[in-house]
């Protein structure tokens, strides 16, 4: 039996966390797809991804740009880019190729979001986003690990099946000299702390990874969670034996002490 329930639905555990005044500004706006829902995001943030609902390791994610900016004045249409994450190709078109397209794309038996795009802070010039592994060996949630994910040259996503290279976080935020790196990991403990509080209680769930991001001002966002997380190769990539130890040695706590008592209902 498994240690806890696997949760997949993003829009699900998203509205758990806009319940609460706190939680809530870190929180994308995300809607369910369609083609006026896209279009009244493209409207409002110069950049939006579409993604499956339910967690794809970084697949089937498209990522709308307007780049109209970046154009003469002279043109009247508005321009927006489309990248793929699992394709190299990149498309300049008009808002109505750009419906055309993204419909073609998405798996019609699927269930897909638009989600508002963040202006994600950059190492070396590449954007990042954190991984943190939260645990619950007993009554309080505490963080096992954390690292950055940054993102392989040319790709719009930061999974690590995708090519993204782990780093340590402090290394990362420290290169960004305008941001306050302990500030922000201070906060972003107390973050992780609360958005696990939340998502654990709603779920029933002792082991989560939380995707995190910080953009180029220094706000701090909650992308997604998953709750049967891959740690292994990531934390190990970023040479902390102790950590890795450490995370390995507190989820075979729990799956030990808990397997047995966990609720078989699934999260629809």
């Amino acid at each position: 039996m498994a240690v806890q329930r696997y949760v997949s639905n993003k829009m699900k555990y998203n509205k758990v966390l806009l319940k609460d005044p706190w939680i809530s500004p870190y929180v994308p706006e995300t809607l369910w797809f369609s083609v006026t829902a896209l279009k009244d995001m493209l409207s409002v943030y110069p950049t939006v991804f579409v993604k499956p609902n339910s967690n794809h390791r970084g697949n089937q994610i498209l990522r709308i740009r307007n780049v109209s900016q970046q154009e003469p004045r002279s043109q009247k249409k508005s321009l927006y880019e489309l990248c793929y994450s699992y394709k190299k190709e990149v498309k300049t078109c008009s808002l109505e190729e750009v419906i055309e397209e993204v419909v073609n794309e998405i798996k019609l038996n699927e269930k897909f979001i638009v989600q508002q795009g963040i202006d994600l802070a950059t190492f070396g010039g590449l954007p990042f986003d954190l991984r943190i592994l939260m645990h619950k060996p007993e009554e309080r949630w505490q963080i096992s690990g954390w690292l950055a994910r940054v993102a392989k040259k040319g790709q719009i996503v930061t999974n690590h099946i995708r090519g993204a290279k782990a780093m340590p976080l402090d290394h990362v935020l420290k290169d960004n000299s305008h941001l306050n790196s302990t500030d922000l990991m201070i906060k972003l403990g107390d973050l992780a702390h609360q958005i696990s509080q939340a998502l654990g209680s709603y779920f029933d769930l002792r082991i989560l990874a939380l995707d995190m991001a910080v953009d180029k001002n220094g706000k701090l966002w909650f992308i997604e969670m998953n709750s049967d997380p891959m740690f292994r190769k990531m934390f190990k990539e970023i040479g902390n034996k102790e950590m890795v130890a450490n995370v390995i040695h507190i989820r075979n706590y729990i799956i030990k002490k808990y397997k047995y008592t966990k609720s078989k209902k699934k999260v629809k």
